[in-house]
């Protein structure tokens, strides 16, 4: 008769697995006296050991992987952040504030995607870009931003699937802070299929966490993240009352730009490229570009810029809201770039 079965919990390692085997079949009647250590059972024992050591981490493994807290892998935070409406980035690129002086009279418009060039210790040349339009003053004189760019991919047409509503971006480069989508509204053309020059290209809203006041009518669209690059997914499939449709005869432009990551760091000397000959002062270094996300910020930030609702009254409401404009240095403390604090503490 075989005795009860007294199984010990506690050790994970592959010795003690297997002395653990060994120790349950010596207090059986069958087998009692043979010796487990110097036979050829040693191979079957090995097996079991590696057996269930293989699984037990495996086991371990799933369950870390299914929690925010402890997950390591980088699907896994994007599969776990998403029902938060969270997106990780991929790629993200440097940023710059440079003084442009002598632009022109009579307070002209530097536009956007206006490109700068500037190097960086070494020597190496890279593209800046202007994301949005900046007035200067009477001397010709503005401070702005520019934001790196390996390649800028403007006003590109975007095939729409119109059963899911989606279409398209490929590659994890994109840094999608610059992501401007563009529909045509084609309810400006006539029956004759004349435009009437009313409308034309709209820009449409990037659609946050929380949104509660969306109907048929809202220009908004999503984004979301895959494995090979991101998805621009648009409303109108739900019933019709989250976010306008995207009919087959509607079209669809999108610009962005592609990072060059870590790469785009530490770049000055910036100077103008639209023939404009107006100087560049370099205010600040560019900085914040990275090539894979923080995965201990999104950790941190996903929960609390979910919790925020999209509202700045806590101090943790305001560091999730700045978190999401792109205020993370991608170092170890998520704080480095920007400090907050409340009235309690002044």
């Amino acid at each position: 008769m075989a005795n009860k079965l007294d199984v010990q919990l506690g050790s994970l390692e592959f010795n003690d697995i297997k002395q653990s085997i060994i120790n349950h079949l010596e207090t059986q009647d069958t087998l009692k006296d043979y010796d487990y250590t110097g036979s050829a059972a040693q191979v079957l024992l090995d097996i079991l050991a590696y057996n269930t050591l293989y699984y037990a981490y495996y086991a371990n493994m799933i369950a870390s992987e299914m929690f925010l807290d402890t997950a390591q892998r980088e699907e896994s935070l994007i599969s776990l952040v998403k029902p938060l409406g969270y997106v990780v980035p991929g790629k993200t690129s440097a940023r710059a504030r440079v003084k442009v002086r002598g632009y022109g009279a009579g307070n002209p418009i530097i536009p956007e995607y206006t490109r700068f060039s500037g190097n960086n210790a070494s020597g190496t040349s890279y593209n800046f870009y202007t994301i949005n339009s900046f007035q200067t003053d009477d001397d010709g004189e503005s401070v702005i931003s520019i934001v790196q760019g390996s390649a800028l991919n403007k006003e590109i047409p975007l095939v729409i699937d119109q059963k899911t509503k989606r279409g398209f971006i490929s590659g994890l480069d994109v840094d999608i802070s610059t992501i401007k989508v563009e529909v045509y509204d084609s309810s400006y053309i006539d029956e004759n299929n004349t435009d009437l020059g009313v409308v034309g290209w709209q820009s449409w809203d990037r659609a946050g966490n929380i949104e509660d006041n969306l109907d048929s009518r809202s220009k908004v669209y999503w984004l979301e993240r895959s494995e090979l690059g991101f998805f621009i997914v648009f409303g109108g499939n739900l019933s019709n009352v989250i976010g306008q449709d995207i009919s087959p005869a509607d079209r669809v432009r999108i610009t962005y730009l592609k990072s060059g990551g870590e790469r785009g760091n530490n770049v000055g000397n910036f100077r103008i490229n639209d023939g404009s000959g107006a100087a560049v002062d370099t205010i600040t270094l560019s900085t914040g570009g990275t090539d894979k996300p923080d995965l201990e910020a999104i950790r941190f930030f996903a929960p609390k810029w979910f919790a925020s609702q999209d509202r700045a009254v806590t101090v943790e409401d305001c560091r999730a809201l700045l978190a999401k404009e792109g205020f993370v240095s991608g170092e170890q403390d998520p704080y480095s770039r920007f400090n907050v604090w409340g009235g309690e503490s002044m």
